[in-house]
């Protein structure tokens, strides 16, 4: 859980931290937005998104103010990862459980604006 949730966690992380497991380094993106607390999760070049995006959408927001932040880390964040990075959403992912960054960024209508 992101380090500054309000609800009670066992393990405080922060962007850009590495967590060992076992072989494996997890890379921690805070990708706030859909909700304050929102992590996505590299792992070598697959990418646990959660509910910050989906196949062919993003996770949805209650206000400008989220929208902005969501929009922020989406393209400062998550769009400038290399476009064969494989994407996992948490969710809701439509006809197909994955993709990459590169299709997202050419085919899902939320992310082809170029300012919020």
């Amino acid at each position: 859980m992101y380090k500054e949730a309000r609800f009670p966690f066992d393990i405080g992380v922060e962007d850009g931290q590495i967590l060992n497991v076992g072989t494996l380094k997890l890379k921690i993106i805070y990708t706030p937005g859909h909700s304050q607390d929102c992590i996505c999760i590299m792992v070598e070049n697959k990418l646990i998104t959660g509910d910050t995006l989906f196949v062919g959408k993003v996770g949805g927001t209650g206000s400008d103010e989220t929208a902005r932040a969501q929009y922020q880390s989406l393209h400062k964040k998550i769009l400038i990862l290399d476009e064969k990075v494989e994407v996992y959403p948490g969710h809701d992912s439509g006809i197909r459980t994955s993709s990459t960054i590169g299709y997202e960024k050419k085919n899902n209508p939320f992310l082809l604006q170029n300012s919020f």
